[in-house]
């Protein structure tokens, strides 16, 4: 399940939909990121300069750790 929902929020990165690929993420890695408040644009310490960086920060980091948990 953790596979598809990686999958699909890199499909919708690809297609431009932040948001859509945020909603899968939040499944099974949950991330606080809330397009409309700057202030929670923060990955693992470093601010984003906005939501779509940040979406994209959550999702590099979520495909690092299940890469680690795969191994």
């Amino acid at each position: 399940a953790t596979a598809l929902r990686l999958i699909d929020a890199q499909a919708r990165v690809a297609q431009g939909d932040f948001a859509a690929a945020l909603t899968a993420l939040d499944v099974v890695f949950p991330s606080n990121l809330d397009a409309d408040n700057p202030d929670t644009w923060v990955v693992e310490g470093h601010i984003e300069a906005s939501f779509e960086t940040a979406v994209l920060a959550h999702l590099n980091r979520v495909n690092a750790l299940w890469r680690v948990d795969m191994l």
